[in-house]
């Protein structure tokens, strides 16, 4: 099995482009420049039926369905909290005011892609990304201007599974269900980078980022040279970032509804992801029917990313 390495940057430049060196534990992959580091400059649109498991016949169509049903649900991947005014309104939810794709979270436009034998990762416990970064304008103890980066653009995942992430809701769950810990019975979530929220991005990104042996959290941006690791984990022989499965935790709320086949769009979803991994149904009711649902989550970013043609290459 072959695995695709996406490393991407955001810079904020002040004179001098960083370097980096990548290593898989102690083996160097490459060394570079980071030229490439502008960011995407537009919304990056894409459909969200291809993670969706939504049962047209048996579920009643409510307006939210059938404008799915009608627009095919095109979104764009936007950062969380900042909309346009109440005169420009979304084409899908036209009640609710949609996000500015100028305040677009930024991703990088451009993605440095390494095809890697599982030779080299299995076995492995970290990727390590050494930055050489010391472009300031510090003197005398006094700094007011720096070359910074989001170095949060990192992805690892097998090559045979980037189709899937362009396929429907079903083929989805369906070949997905390795790389989901046991904890979660299926059931996923898909979320957005957040300003705020640094670690728990989603799969393939990591689910948490080591800056000089310390966790990352709200601070996205770092600034001078140093290491940034990224512990790796074996689900089910499938190498994956470590999903930190005794300290983290990841879930969605219930809807106090009695019928999960009545349940709003992302219930319905994860009491029929549960039922394709394999739990009974009276099982996978009582989860749904109970506090939070578990929910191994996936990133929304790399569904767009898939959409807009990055990995068209590896479909050949």
């Amino acid at each position: 099995m072959q695995y695709v390495l996406g490393v991407g940057f955001v810079v904020e430049k002040y004179k001098k482009n960083p370097n980096v060196r990548i290593f898989v534990d102690d083996r160097l992959i490459d060394e570079y420049e980071i030229t490439d580091h502008e960011s995407v400059d537009r919304p990056l649109e894409f459909n969200t039926l291809c993670y969706r498991l939504l049962d047209w016949d048996k579920k009643p169509p409510g307006a939210f369905v059938d404008k799915i049903k009608k627009l095919g649900e095109k979104v764009a991947y936007r950062n969380i909290g900042v909309y346009l005014n109440e005169n420009q309104l979304d084409p899908i939810l036209p009640d609710n005011p949609r996000y500015l794709p100028e305040e677009s979270l930024k991703s990088p436009k451009k993605f440095k892609l390494f095809t890697i034998d599982e030779s080299v990762l299995k076995g492995k416990k970290k990727i390590n990304l050494e930055i050489m970064n010391d472009d300031s304008n510090h003197t005398n103890g006094f700094m007011t201007r720096s070359t910074l980066i989001d170095p949060r653009h990192i992805f690892l995942i097998p090559v045979n599974h980037l189709k899937f992430f362009k396929a429907d809701g079903e083929t989805f769950h369906k070949n997905m269900g390795k790389i989901i810990p046991r904890k979660y019975s299926g059931s996923t979530t898909i979320r957005n980078f957040n300003h705020d929220v640094f670690v728990n991005a989603g799969y393939p990104f990591p689910f948490k980022y080591l800056w000089k042996g310390e966790a990352m959290s709200r601070d996205y941006t770092i600034g001078g040279s140093g290491t940034m690791s990224l512990e790796l984990k074996e689900k089910n022989g499938i190498v994956i970032f470590d999903p930190y499965e005794e300290e983290l935790s990841f879930g969605i709320h219930k809807l106090d509804i009695e019928d999960p086949k009545l349940y709003d769009i992302p219930n319905y979803d994860n009491y029929k992801a549960m039922m394709m991994y394999g739990l009974p149904d009276k099982k996978a009711r009582k989860i749904v029917r109970s506090g939070e649902i578990p929910a191994f989550p996936f990133s929304r970013l790399f569904f767009a990313l898939s959409w807009n043609g990055l990995f068209d290459k590896y479909s050949i």
